[in-house]
C-alpha cells in the first residue's frame, strides 16, 4: 500500500504541476508544493528509504558480504488459509415510540475454519558468487 500511496502523491503533484503551467491556476502551485511536501515526509517516514541512507557500507569487504547475504538466508514461509460463509438472519424489531414491528434482514460472515503453517524450502541458492569490478573508477 506504500507503493500506491507513493505513486499517488507523484502522479497528483505532476498533474498539478501541469495545471499551474497550462493554466496559470496559482491555487495548483501551492496545492502541489503540499503534495510534493507530504511525498517527501512519506519518503522519509513511512518507507524504507530513511534508513537507507544511513545504511553505508565501507570498504569492499562489506560490500561483497552484503550483496550475498540473502544468498546464505533460509527461505521461510507463512501459510494461512481461512474457510468461511455467509449467513443470511432475519430478526424482529419492534420500535419504541410505537408498537410496530419491522423484519431488519442481516448478513454475517461466519469463519468456520483456519489452519496456519511455517517452516522451511529446502534449497541451496545457485547464484554464482559476486565478484566486484575492481577496474571501474571509484567515486565518493
Amino acid at each position: 500500500i506504500s507503493y500506491a500511496v507513493s505513486i499517488i502523491l507523484q502522479i497528483s503533484t505532476v498533474v498539478l504541476l501541469l495545471l499551474f503551467l497550462l493554466e496559470g491556476d496559482e491555487a495548483s502551485c501551492y496545492i502541489a508544493v503540499f503534495v510534493y511536501i507530504m511525498y517527501l515526509i512519506h519518503s522519509f517516514c513511512c518507507t524504507r528509504f530513511a534508513s537507507a541512507i544511513h545504511n553505508r557500507v565501507e570498504g569492499l569487504d562489506a560490500a561483497c558480504n552484503l550483496v550475498e547475504a540473502p544468498m546464505r538466508d533460509r527461505l521461510q514461509y507463512r501459510w494461512h488459509i481461512q474457510c468461511y460463509h455467509y449467513e443470511t438472519r432475519t430478526r424482529e424489531v419492534r420500535s419504541t415510540d410505537s408498537n410496530r414491528t419491522r423484519l431488519v434482514t442481516e448478513t454475517y460472515r461466519v469463519d468456520t475454519w483456519s489452519s496456519s503453517r511455517t517452516g522451511f524450502i529446502p534449497s541451496v541458492d545457485q547464484t554464482p558468487r559476486f565478484v566486484p569490478d575492481t577496474t571501474a573508477l571509484m567515486t565518493e
